[in-house]
C-alpha cells in the first residue's frame, strides 16, 4: 500500500521531534511530517504495523509502571509477558524483507531486541513443558516455574524478571534478565532510530 492512501496523525505538530514522549507518538509524528514526500511509495502498511508495535510496547510498559503498590505482582508479570510477546513481532519486522531492503544490516541496529528474542521464543511464547524441544525434564520444570513468578526479584529498586534458557550446545541453563524500567527506553530508542533510517532510505529512493 502507498503512503498517500493513509492519514497519520501528528499529536504534537508544534513540538520538535526530540521532545515528543512517549517515543511511539514521536514515531507517528515523524511519519506524518514525511508522508507527503513519501506519497506514492509502497510500504505504508509495513511501516504502520511497526509503529503499532511501538505503541503496544509503550502501552504495556505504562501499564506495568502504573500498577499500584500493594497490588498483586501477578498483574505486572502479565504485562511483562505481553510486552515480550509484542517484542517478538518487532523482531520479525526488523528481519523482514521490507526492512532489509532499505537497511540490510537491520538487526545490528536493534541489539536489545536481539538480546531478548530468545526469552520470547523460549519462555513467553510457550512453555517448554507444553512444547518441549529436546530440553531436559529438569529444565522444563524450572522454566515452567518462571511463569509462576518464582524468579522475580528487585534490581536497583526495579522489578526484574529472570528467565532460564537451555543452551543445546553446552547442555547448560543460561539466565537472561529483563528489567522493564531499564530496558524499555533502550528498546524504544533503538526502534525509533531504525524507523528513522528506513524513512530516510525511502525518501532517497523516490
Amino acid at each position: 500500500m502507498k503512503f498517500n492512501e493513509w492519514t497519520i496523525k501528528d499529536h504534537y505538530p508544534e513540538m520538535a521531534l526530540q521532545d515528543i514522549q512517549p517515543i511511539s507518538l514521536r514515531a507517528y509524528s515523524l511519519l506524518n511530517r514525511n508522508i507527503s514526500a513519501l506519497g506514492p511509495n509502497e510500504g505504508a502498511i509495513n511501516l504502520l504495523g511497526a509503529l503499532e508495535m511501538l505503541e503496544a510496547l509503550d502501552y504495556h510498559f505504562i501499564n506495568f509502571t502504573q500498577i499500584e503498590k500493594g497490588e498483586s505482582p501477578i498483574n505486572q508479570k502479565h504485562e511483562a509477558v505481553a510486552y515480550l510477546n509484542r517484542l517478538g513481532q518487532l523482531y520479525f519486522f526488523t528481519k523482514s524483507r521490507f526492512t532489509k531492503k532499505y537497511i540490510p544490516d537491520s538487526e545490528s541496529h536493534m541489539p536489545k531486541v536481539i538480546e531478548f528474542i530468545s526469552i520470547r521464543h523460549k519462555n513467553t511464547a510457550h512453555r517448554s513443558l507444553d512444547s518441549p524441544q529436546k530440553e531436559p525434564d529438569e529444565y522444563r520444570d524450572r522454566q515452567a516455574f518462571t511463569f509462576l513468578g518464582a524468579t522475580t526479584r528487585k534490581f536497583l529498586g526495579n522489578e526484574q524478571y529472570v528467565f532460564p534458557n537451555y543452551n543445546k550446545d553446552t547442555n547448560e541453563t543460561e539466565w537472561f534478565y529483563f528489567t522493564p524500567a531499564i530496558d524499555h527506553p533502550i528498546i524504544m530508542e533503538q526502534s525509533y532510530n531504525l524507523i528513522e533510517k528506513i524513512i530516510k532510505e525511502l525518501l532517497n529512493n523516490l
